[in-house]
């Protein structure tokens, strides 16, 4: 993953570039903002252009050189990622990074280690993290990619740059799913609507059972329209089947009205 293959987020690409090119590149990053938003995707691709061989010339990386080729079959020697499905991030996982960092990188110019959802930390691992990122290292650099910065110890993020990820404009997203999904444009931009300027929201939103979530949910909010006691009872039980449906319900029911009150004050 290149910088030129991303999708907005101009700015943040802007300043990692520059960071780059100065040779000012921290020790410690936090990527925040909303789920499904890019964070990792563009932390990826700050971590390929630091090992590219090519990069210093260009500040993107090239794809061709045999660090680029390494790091997009997940094979670099210098890369790690932390990723877990546990509900905590545990100490022995911050042991075996900081153990990995006492050793020079293999083969590129820097080791990254890259933690995902970097707010699952529980406390023994956040304070063993925190005492990595007070000695830093000129040879490592931690990645941390969050949706909730704010569970995190703010002395973590005190020493980490932060690099926050803003949510898309709809036609950004709309542009990626034409380009790179080939849909219509009409599918492509409903689904950018609904997406809260997220590219992965919206390739969720594409699946099958969100589509058929979407078309009964339209049912029923047209059926509570009339004002149908009974509508509206059988539209809130729908939506509070499940934790997810009810968030992607809202989302959906907040764009319907924000169109609709559009619709009537520009008619």
């Amino acid at each position: 993953m290149s910088f030129a293959n991303i999708y907005g987020h101009s700015k943040q690409i802007d300043m990692l570039q520059k960071a780059m090119a100065q040779q000012r590149v921290g020790h410690s990053y936090v990527f925040s903002g909303l789920a499904a938003i890019g964070k990792k995707t563009l932390a990826l691709a700050f971590t390929q252009a630091l090992n590219c061989e090519n990069a210093v010339l260009q500040g993107d990386s090239c794809g061709e050189c045999s660090s680029c080729r390494k790091m997009i079959h997940g094979n670099h020697p210098d890369i790690h990622m932390l990723e877990t499905q546990a509900q905590f991030i545990r100490i022995d996982a911050i042991r075996n990074i900081q153990e990995q960092m006492t050793f020079k990188p293999l083969e590129g110019r820097r080791r990254v280690f890259l933690i995902d959802d970097a707010d699952k930390m529980n406390e023994q691992a956040a304070n063993a993290l925190l005492k990595t990122l007070e000695e830093p290292s000129a040879d490592n650099i931690i990645m941390l990619v969050t949706a909730r910065p704010y569970w995190m110890p703010q002395t973590i993020l005190s020493r980490c740059r932060h690099v926050r990820i803003n949510p898309l404009a709809a036609e950004t997203v709309a542009r990626f799913l034409i380009e790179q999904k080939q849909m219509e444009p009409s599918k492509a931009s409903l689904l950018a609507s609904l997406s809260g300027g997220s590219i992965g929201q919206a390739l969720e939103l594409n699946s099958e059972d969100m589509i058929t979530f979407r078309s009964e949910l339209s049912r029923l909010l047209i059926a509570a329209n009339q004002r149908d006691p009974m509508s509206l009872l059988t539209l809130a039980s729908f939506l509070g089947q499940d934790k997810k449906e009810i968030k992607q319900g809202l989302k959906i029911l907040n764009t319907y009205f924000r169109d609709a009150l559009v619709y009537k004050e520009t008619a």
